[in-house]
Protein backbone atom coordinates (compact mmCIF):
# COMPACT_ATOMS: atom_id res chain seq x y z
CA UNK A 1 0.00 0.00 0.00
CA UNK A 2 2.99 2.27 0.51
CA UNK A 3 3.59 2.40 -3.27
CA UNK A 4 -0.04 3.38 -3.86
CA UNK A 5 0.23 6.14 -1.25
CA UNK A 6 3.39 7.44 -2.92
CA UNK A 7 1.71 7.45 -6.32
CA UNK A 8 -1.29 9.27 -4.88
CA UNK A 9 1.00 11.76 -3.13
CA UNK A 10 2.90 12.34 -6.40
CA UNK A 11 -0.37 12.76 -8.29
CA UNK A 12 -1.58 15.31 -5.70
CA UNK A 13 1.71 17.27 -5.90
CA UNK A 14 1.49 17.33 -9.71
CA UNK A 15 -2.14 18.45 -9.54
CA UNK A 16 -1.22 21.16 -7.02
CA UNK A 17 1.62 22.42 -9.31
CA UNK A 18 -0.71 22.40 -12.30
CA UNK A 19 -3.43 24.17 -10.30
CA UNK A 20 -0.96 26.77 -9.02
CA UNK A 21 0.39 27.33 -12.56
CA UNK A 22 -3.16 27.84 -13.80
CA UNK A 23 -3.89 30.34 -11.00
CA UNK A 24 -0.63 32.21 -11.74
CA UNK A 25 -1.44 32.34 -15.47
CA UNK A 26 -4.95 33.57 -14.71
CA UNK A 27 -3.60 36.31 -12.41
CA UNK A 28 -1.09 37.35 -15.10
CA UNK A 29 -3.85 37.46 -17.74
CA UNK A 30 -5.97 39.65 -15.45
CA UNK A 31 -3.02 41.98 -14.80
CA UNK A 32 -2.41 42.22 -18.55
CA UNK A 33 -6.08 43.02 -19.13
CA UNK A 34 -5.91 45.83 -16.55
CA UNK A 35 -2.72 47.16 -18.19
CA UNK A 36 -4.36 46.98 -21.61
CA UNK A 37 -7.43 48.89 -20.37
CA UNK A 38 -5.18 51.49 -18.75
CA UNK A 39 -3.19 51.94 -21.96
CA UNK A 40 -6.42 52.20 -23.98
CA UNK A 41 -7.64 54.99 -21.70
CA UNK A 42 -4.29 56.78 -22.02
CA UNK A 43 -4.49 56.45 -25.82
CA UNK A 44 -8.04 57.84 -25.84
CA UNK A 45 -6.95 60.77 -23.67
CA UNK A 46 -4.02 61.48 -26.01
CA UNK A 47 -6.25 61.28 -29.08
CA UNK A 48 -8.67 63.72 -27.47
CA UNK A 49 -5.79 66.05 -26.58
CA UNK A 50 -4.47 65.86 -30.16
CA UNK A 51 -7.92 66.71 -31.52
CA UNK A 52 -8.10 69.72 -29.14
CA UNK A 53 -4.65 70.86 -30.25
CA UNK A 54 -5.61 70.52 -33.91
CA UNK A 55 -8.74 72.64 -33.32
CA UNK A 56 -6.72 75.26 -31.46
CA UNK A 57 -4.10 75.24 -34.20
CA UNK A 58 -6.74 75.79 -36.89
CA UNK A 59 -8.40 78.58 -34.88
CA UNK A 60 -5.07 80.32 -34.30
CA UNK A 61 -4.09 79.90 -37.95
CA UNK A 62 -7.33 81.59 -39.03
CA UNK A 63 -6.87 84.35 -36.45
CA UNK A 64 -3.26 84.91 -37.52
CA UNK A 65 -4.21 84.98 -41.20
CA UNK A 66 -7.05 87.43 -40.54
CA UNK A 67 -4.82 89.67 -38.43
CA UNK A 68 -2.08 89.61 -41.05
CA UNK A 69 -4.62 90.44 -43.77
CA UNK A 70 -5.96 93.41 -41.77
CA UNK A 71 -2.43 94.62 -41.03
CA UNK A 72 -1.48 94.36 -44.72
CA UNK A 73 -4.57 96.34 -45.71
CA UNK A 74 -3.69 99.07 -43.19
CA UNK A 75 -0.14 99.26 -44.52
CA UNK A 76 -1.42 99.47 -48.09
CA UNK A 77 -3.88 102.18 -47.08
CA UNK A 78 -1.06 104.15 -45.45
CA UNK A 79 1.12 103.74 -48.53
CA UNK A 80 -1.76 104.89 -50.75
CA UNK A 81 -2.33 107.84 -48.41
CA UNK A 82 1.34 108.82 -48.49
CA UNK A 83 1.37 108.49 -52.25
CA UNK A 84 -1.75 110.64 -52.62
CA UNK A 85 -0.32 113.18 -50.19
CA UNK A 86 2.91 113.33 -52.21
CA UNK A 87 0.99 113.74 -55.44
CA UNK A 88 -1.12 116.51 -53.90
CA UNK A 89 2.01 118.34 -52.76
CA UNK A 90 3.56 117.93 -56.18
CA UNK A 91 0.50 119.28 -58.00
CA UNK A 92 0.11 122.11 -55.50
CA UNK A 93 3.69 123.18 -56.22
CA UNK A 94 3.05 122.89 -59.96
CA UNK A 95 -0.06 125.05 -59.70
CA UNK A 96 1.78 127.63 -57.63
CA UNK A 97 4.55 127.71 -60.23
CA UNK A 98 2.01 128.14 -63.03
CA UNK A 99 0.23 130.92 -61.16
CA UNK A 100 3.56 132.65 -60.60
CA UNK A 101 4.24 132.81 -64.31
Amino acid sequence: MAAGDEELESLLRNFHRFSQGYKDALMEAQALRVDCNSESKKREALESHIADLNRDNERLRRLYTETLFKFTNKILSCIDGISLSSMLSFFTCEIELMEGL
